[in-house]
């Protein structure tokens, strides 16, 4: 598990390390900071909790690894869409720079995810 989250997680360091530079010499403002690691912390949840799910089922049956996954991912697509209601609704935020943040950053998780399952595909044929 350390093997497929190195890599993410190394570029979800130094992306929020550069941030708290960037807001540091004043270039972007508290408020788009915590935007952005708002939109941050809300995907890796999204990503943790795939891990776990892939992790759990990626040997079993393929029954159980579609349940786990797809089941997941509509799991997660609602504890996700829970967490931005909260976000936007309850929390003083840039929206346009939290949205953007948040597509970006789901749609470079997604690619890690399907590199995942392409890799897995090609082990089982």
């Amino acid at each position: 598990m350390i093997r497929k989250i190195k890599y993410p997680l190394l570029f979800l360091t130094l992306f929020v390390s550069s941030l708290f530079i960037l807001n540091h010499f004043q270039i972007v403002t508290k408020l788009f900071k915590d935007s952005v690691l708002y939109a941050c912390l809300i995907m890796l949840v999204n990503f943790t909790l795939f891990l776990i799910f892939w992790e759990y089922s990626k040997n079993k049956s393929n029954k159980t690894f579609l349940i786990f996954n797809l089941g997941g991912m509509v799991f997660r697509l609602v504890l996700m869409l829970i967490g931005v209601i909260v976000a936007l609704k309850f929390l003083n935020i840039d929206k346009y720079a939290f949205i953007f943040a948040l597509f970006i950053w789901y749609i470079l998780f997604i690619t890690y995810e399907i590199v995942l399952f392409k890799k897995k595909a090609e082990k089982v044929t």
